[in-house]
């Protein structure tokens, strides 16, 4: 995942996967079976009792295609 601001405190999370995430990796998992944009549930970033965010995901596909190549995912 691509993050911004670039700092310190954001920098462990660019080009993590988080599939495997416990809110996020779901939201994935149903815009790829949906075949539609979905966001999460608000997630606390950076830190617990932190601000918080939500991820927005939506799935691409090649031209004809009726099944994803893949998602683009945006943290807010």
């Amino acid at each position: 995942m691509d993050l911004e601001p670039r700092n310190p405190e954001t920098a462990a999370g660019a080009g993590r996967a988080f599939d495997r995430h416990s809110i996020v990796g779901p939201m994935l998992a149903r815009a790829m079976a949906e075949g539609k944009p979905v966001a999460s549930d608000p997630i606390p970033l950076q830190r617990q009792n932190g601000p918080v965010g939500v991820v927005l995901a939506a799935p691409c596909f090649q031209e004809g295609a009726s099944d994803p190549a893949g998602l683009r995912h945006f943290l807010l």
